[in-house]
């Protein structure tokens, strides 16, 4: 199960088939993923990510954080 799919939909109260709709997808799709039966593929993925807000990594139970950390580069 896709635990942090579903708790970003559920955090902003919108339906399987609103966020569907967002990112252009079957309502069905969006189910498959959060339940964890089917994986989105890494375009819908990124759109997932930008629509919530968060990093890829989250969307798939990868890491707790919700934002992608930016490692500063020294000069």
């Amino acid at each position: 199960m896709r635990g942090n799919m579903r708790a970003e939909r559920a955090r902003r109260g919108l339906s399987e088939r609103e966020v569907a709709k967002e990112i252009g997808v079957n309502a069905n799709q969006v189910s498959r993923w959060e339940q964890g039966s089917q994986e989105p593929s890494g375009s819908n993925l990124l759109k997932l990510a930008a629509f919530y807000g968060c990093s890829p990594d989250y969307l798939l139970d990868l890491t707790l954080e919700r934002k992608k950390q930016v490692v500063a580069r020294g000069e």
